[in-house]
């Protein structure tokens, strides 16, 4: 959206065309009439952070709600293997906190990975499959 000088994207949380063009409809109708802090207020809203660290759960959690925030979402199907992968590589090198998965950690488990006597040697063949 663009007025009085200052521009904005908002998103219209849809792929479909005719939903899309509703909504924008409805953005633009309440920036012309209620100004850009309602309209932010209204369609923009600010996403709660939480202060300490995410549990492997709480991200998951966090994912599946933020899903049908973002223009292009996978599949169910498609977010559910991330999820369940991610779950297996955080068991995997022990990390219960998002904060604690560094690319350290990351570069860990490609090892264990691709090692042929390392203990992700059984789950090779299913994770290749699914990556």
């Amino acid at each position: 959206m663009f007025l009085r000088g200052r521009e904005e994207w908002f998103n219209t949380q849809t792929s479909n065309k005719t939903a899309a063009a509703a909504k924008a409809r409805d953005i633009y109708l309440c920036l012309i009439s209620e100004g850009w802090e309602v309209t932010r207020a209204r369609f923009k809203p600010i996403m709660e952070v939480k202060k300490d660290d995410l549990t492997i759960e709480d991200f998951a959690q966090l994912y599946r709600d933020s899903l049908p925030k973002v223009e292009y979402p996978p599949s169910m199907r498609t977010a559910e293997r991330y999820l369940k992968n991610f779950n297996l590589i955080c068991r995997m090198l022990r990390v219960t906190k998002v904060s604690r998965l560094t690319a350290d950690e990351v570069r860990q488990f490609k090892e264990l990975l691709v090692s042929s006597s390392g203990p992700a040697s059984g789950f090779r063949e299913s994770l290749a499959s699914q990556c």
